[in-house]
């Protein structure tokens, strides 16, 4: 510390600052609350807009939170958001299967429907009728009138487009699953029935969590395969189940392209809507292996 003498009565004193911490960056305002997707209980820093709708979904109603983020972004530049989810899980009573009958492909389930929060019926398989011309059939809610739809993905009126998939809709029941695929591979090779089946209650136990692909497995070796990685989502809940989906491509065996014990592969994360002839691809990681000691190591690439 130095001191010095300027004029009679006045002094002056250098203080040592180097020491101190830098300051908190930027932080915005605290939105707290349920949004469509993205990280839950992870405190995450959005500057934009577009930002905002890209990793926790565009506002729509659903949520006011939403909107709160959107109006405060117009102005302010950042603003600070936690994802809650449901703690402790729930349990879906008697949800109810959709199933189809064709002579080649025998019976398949095409469908599943829970019971919204905000419905007032009870949702139980009590009367199917069904035409196999139309691929129409009709569901009544106990207490509710009938609701008709398809199990057809071309009539436009099918499972997800009468019931919707938000828990939070106006009709008592919601479809959480519709397996379109299954639907015209029953309607193309002979639909012949269709019915209704009471599922036992689905037990969601655990805490909301990230969506995670299968496991991706080895070759064949001394007859077995073994299990090598798996990938998850950054957000957390089930939205993410149909938003991406996985590609391994270019696989190289051990030493055919170096001296290495290790293989090499490219990962590709594509839209989960897309087809292999018109690829929607959002993210390409080449030349991935599962030597810890590379540089390409895949557990050292910082994605999906």
């Amino acid at each position: 510390m130095a001191e010095k003498i300027v004029s009679p009565g006045v002094f002056t004193r250098e203080n040592d600052l180097s020491f101190l911490s830098q300051g908190v960056g930027e932080i915005g305002a605290a939105v707290i609350g349920p949004f469509h997707k993205g990280p839950a209980f992870v405190p995450t820093i959005v500057n934009t807009q577009s930002e905002f709708e890209q990793i926790f979904g565009t506002p729509d109603g659903s949520y006011y939170t939403g909107y709160t983020v959107q109006n405060y972004l117009r102005e302010a530049g950042t603003v600070t958001i936690v994802r809650v989810g449901h703690q402790g899980g729930y349990t879906q009573t008697v949800p109810v299967a959709i199933a189809i009958s064709g002579s080649a492909t025998g019976e398949k389930i095409v469908g599943t429907l829970f019971e919204t929060h905000n419905g007032s019926g009870t949702l139980a398989a009590s009367t199917l009728a069904a035409s196999p011309s139309a691929s129409a059939f009709s569901i009544t809610l106990v207490g509710e009138a009938a609701i008709s739809a398809s199990i057809n993905p071309a009539d436009g009126n099918d499972l997800g487009d009468v019931f919707g998939i938000n828990p939070r809709g106006t009709k008592d029941a919601y479809s959480y699953n519709y397996f379109e695929k299954a639907s015209k591979d029953v309607i193309a090779t002979g639909y012949e029935s269709a019915s209704l089946i009471e599922l036992a209650n689905q037990a969601f136990t655990t805490d909301m969590q990230n969506s995670s692909t299968p496991w991706i497995q080895s070759q064949l070796v001394s007859g077995e395969r073994h299990n090598l990685f798996k990938l998850h989502s950054i957000g957390d809940g089930t939205i993410y189940n149909k938003e991406y989906k996985l590609s391994v491509f270019n696989v190289k065996a051990a030493g055919s392209s170096n001296a290495t014990d290790y293989s090499t592969f490219s990962l590709m994360i594509r839209g989960y809507k897309d087809t292999d002839k018109r690829k929607s691809v959002l993210e390409t990681y080449n030349n991935l292996n599962l030597d810890p000691a590379s540089p390409n190591y895949i557990k050292k690439s910082n994605w999906w």
